[in-house]
Order: structure tokens, then sequence, then C-alpha cells
């Protein structure tokens, strides 16, 4: 996905969120695109959402993209 580094941005900004039944902190993001290679439609990234405390005391956010993917979607 490195080459479609835009595209995985675009689909943080503007795609659609679901939500992991079984990890509430972790989410899938979803965004249909023209380009991608062979017949892949969609842009899938993977986000993780945590927040650990500091040594003062104070809560802070650690959020990262745990991977980012193409997928082949029909009818969407």
């Amino acid at each position: 996905m490195e080459a479609y580094r835009n595209h995985v941005l675009k689909t943080l900004r503007t795609g659609r969120r679901r939500q992991d039944p079984l990890d509430p902190g972790k989410y899938k993001y979803y965004r249909a695109f023209d380009d991608l290679p062979a017949a892949f439609t969609h842009v899938v990234v993977v986000v993780k959402f945590e927040a650990k405390m500091s040594s003062q005391g104070e809560e802070v956010k650690n959020n990262f993209v745990l991977t980012a993917y193409p997928i082949s979607r029909m009818g969407e």
C-alpha cells in the first residue's frame, strides 16, 4: 500500500467507519477508489485507538494504524 499512501489517508478522512465487535478500540475504515490495481475496488484501513497513563498521571492518546489493504467489493 506504500504506493497508495494518499488513498490510505483519504480513507481515514472520508471513509465509512465500523467498530470491531470484539475490540471496541479498533475500527475499520472503508472507501471505494476507481484507480486500484487488478480487481480491487476499496481500501480498508484498520486503526487502534488507545489511551495510556503517563508517569505524571495524565492520559496520553496512542492511536495508530494497524494495517491497510485493498479488497474487492461488488455493488458498492
